[in-house]
């Protein structure tokens, strides 16, 4: 059991709503708090000025100016300290919270330390309620979006473990057992859209004696952008008969045309070759010539020295040393270079000898695709209008039958698309089933379900009266959805969800507002009795003519606006 923490003081400073201001007290010991008043004298205004000092600012989210200004405090019993808790609107009317102590003179402490912790009005309230402290009518209520909002609170620790992610904006949706779903229920729209469009659906296929689980019966898909350019083609012919048959001439030139180029650029790359060679040949001819200048005159100096120094008495016989030399120098022969004929590709002459075999290969097919493409060019090409209609004709039956058989195909993709998208959601929503049973509830025979038929896929709580199944009207203890009980078993089951809830809880307000529930005093009775079991504290709204006299203790009474208590 978790450690318990009192609502024992609730203090109006200023009139809020109908209320006047009042310091009321409750007593610790009941297990009861039951608020009296007749049709519109503050049931709800007490009930929201409660909540406001437990809950927070959450608590008139949807009326903030309904009760004006606002100056309150909550008194709280932590074990044996008594903590405050303030709610006042500033001068800008925003709401500011405070938690505080009291010294012995009632000074105020701020910011106490609560185990441990600096504690904060959000922060210690929130740890120590669930969401069902004052918000009951939201589990039991008939609306699925309200329920489903609320289960989410309360056991999203719990689902979140299993991978049952609400939020959308959380990173992890995507990835979350819903988020998949999403993304296969989406998948399965598309393809529902396209076999609306093409007729994908498993009866009409069977008509036409297709069976989806036998390949054998399936047709194959063709493809008819042949056929298609074949059939523009011909109507051109056909509306440009002789137009047509020059088209058809152009074409049988253009192909030898490119014949020929590629051919024409092998003997270019020859050409080109043997321009090479002859340069190289050319060069080789000048070094030849350049090397014996320079040994020739390289003599005719030595000459002219020799003839010199004889004149001036050196030598005494110029015309020996000169033989000399002369024998002595050798000279380079004269090159004769070997020289290679181009092909005259204007007038197609060469000497075919000289030509490599592959290249006299080439030159031979050039020659010879030049005389078809003369001969073509004189050619009288024919047109053939009935022949071409007919060959049209034929080609569009044809055309038409292979787009059935196309149809046909679709229609049957689009059914096994359609069909392996439903299986996958239908897997993933037992998965998803599976998932939510596991989730333990806190309450022997209390479940979370949704109906898989569904598409909407709304989860709800579902019981069985375990508890006490006379009371439920439930002896075969059937589930049944929460919703479905009456307004005086609805709170019963709450308070064993709440039970469970905050017991998980260090420290817990062990509180539960019920309101809007028809109260008799064997309804209270019972609500005590377990109430007092479950150590749980019930605060209920009781409509009817009460005087303070008849209070009850620990009950409230309201009339013109003021509060009374017992």
């Amino acid at each position: 059991m978790s450690q318990e923490v009192k609502i024992i003081g609730l203090k109006v400073n200023e009139q809020f709503g109908i209320l006047q201001s009042f310091d009321c007290k409750f007593n610790q010991e009941n297990n009861i708090i039951a608020i009296k008043a007749r049709v519109g004298e503050g049931k709800t205004t007490l009930q929201k000025s409660l909540k406001l000092g437990t809950q927070g600012s959450e608590a008139l989210k949807d009326d903030k100016l309904l009760y004006g200004k606002v100056d309150q405090e909550v008194e709280l019993l932590d074990g044996n300290t008594r903590i405050f808790v303030g709610s006042k609107t500033d001068s800008n009317g925003k709401l500011d919270y405070s938690i505080y102590t009291k010294d012995e003179s009632g000074k105020k402490i701020k910011e106490p330390i609560i185990d441990g912790v600096k504690a904060t009005p959000s922060s210690y309230l929130k740890s120590l309620q669930t969401a069902l402290n004052w918000r009951m009518n939201e589990l039991t209520s008939e609306n699925f979006t309200t329920q489903r909002n609320i289960l989410l609170e309360l056991y999203s620790d719990q689902l979140e473990q299993f991978g049952v992610i609400f939020d959308k904006a959380n990173v992890l949706y995507g990835e979350s057992i819903l988020g998949r779903l999403d993304k296969a229920i989406q998948s399965r729209t598309e393809a529902d859209v396209l076999r609306k469009q093409v007729g994908g659906y498993k009866h009409i296929l069977m008509d036409q004696g297709i069976d989806v689980d036998n390949e054998s019966t399936i047709p194959k898909s063709i493809n008819i952008q042949d056929s298609l350019s074949q059939e523009q083609k011909l109507i051109f012919n056909i509306s440009n008969s002789s137009e047509g048959a020059e088209n058809r001439k152009t074409d049988d030139l253009r192909k030898i045309s490119l014949q020929k180029d590629e051919l024409l650029q092998k003997l270019r790359e020859y050409n080109l070759e043997v321009d090479g060679f002859n340069n190289s040949e050319r060069q080789k001819v000048a070094e030849n010539v350049s090397s014996t200048k320079i040994i020739r005159d390289k003599l005719n100096e030595i000459y002219t020295n020799v003839k010199f120094l004889t004149s001036k008495g050196v030598f005494d016989n110029e015309e020996i040393l000169i033989e000399t030399f002369k024998s002595a120098a050798v000279l380079p022969g004269e090159y004769v270079p070997t020289v290679k004929n181009k092909i005259d590709l204007d007038n197609l002459i060469v000497e075919k000898e000289e030509l490599p075999p592959h290249i006299l290969s080439v030159f031979n097919e050039y020659v010879s695709l030049n005389s078809v493409y003369k001969e073509t060019q004189n050619k009288t090409y024919e047109t053939d209008v009935d022949s071409l209609k007919s060959e049209l004709d034929t080609l569009r039956r044809q055309i038409a039958e292979d787009r059935e058989v196309n149809k046909t195909v679709a229609s049957v993709q689009s059914f096994i698309k359609w069909k392996g998208c439903e299986k996958q959601v239908q897997e993933i929503r037992k998965e998803y089933a599976e998932l939510l049973k596991n989730v333990n509830t806190g309450v022997s025979g209390l479940k979370i379900c949704f109906d898989e038929s569904d598409e909407k896929m709304n989860i709800y709580l579902a019981y069985n009266g375990e508890y006490d199944s006379d009371y439920f009207n439930n002896p075969g203890l059937e589930l049944r959805k929460l919703s479905s009980y009456s307004g005086t078993q609805k709170p019963m089951i709450c308070l064993l969800v709440q039970n469970y809830l905050l017991g998980l809880k260090e420290k817990s307000m062990r509180y539960i507002w019920i309101d809007d529930v028809p109260i008799d005093n064997k309804t209270r009775s019972l609500l005590n009795e377990m109430a007092e079991k479950l150590n749980l504290t019930v605060i209920i709204n009781i409509t009817g003519d009460f005087t303070q006299e008849s209070l009850d203790s620990g009950d409230i009474f309201i009339e013109g606006g003021e509060v009374f208590f017992n």
